[in-house]
């Protein structure tokens, strides 16, 4: 398959010239692959079972404090969320929380 080339214009759109409709499927596939074999790779770093990761309620609920706080303690570092790329939601993992919750009950009985 001959690579294509490309040619950037004004719009920041981009022309992909002097290539065959099935070089440019075969090309389009590739990086197809490409882009599913680094969401495989961000999502083998995520938990594995499904109750590892707490949505912000179930986490907050844990903590015994409101979602307000919670973001609080995620925007400081106090605890650290996980997202999913490709989405806008928010996860915690598991291990995270009670790292969290054995921090706050130590602050709690000093």
């Amino acid at each position: 398959m001959k690579k294509p080339d490309f040619q950037k214009h004004p719009n920041d759109s981009i022309r992909v010239i002097d290539l065959t409709c099935k070089d440019l499927g075969v090309y389009i596939a590739e990086i197809i692959a490409v882009r599913i074999n680094e969401f495989a790779k961000t999502l083998s770093t995520l938990p594995s079972k499904g109750g590892d990761l707490l949505t912000r309620k179930q986490t907050a609920e844990l903590l015994q404090m409101t979602l307000q706080t919670l973001r609080k303690w995620t925007k400081n570092g106090t605890i650290k969320s996980t997202g999913i790329p490709g989405s806008s939601r928010v996860y915690y993992k598991r291990e995270n929380v009670e790292l969290a919750l054995k921090e706050r009950l130590g602050d709690v009985r000093k």
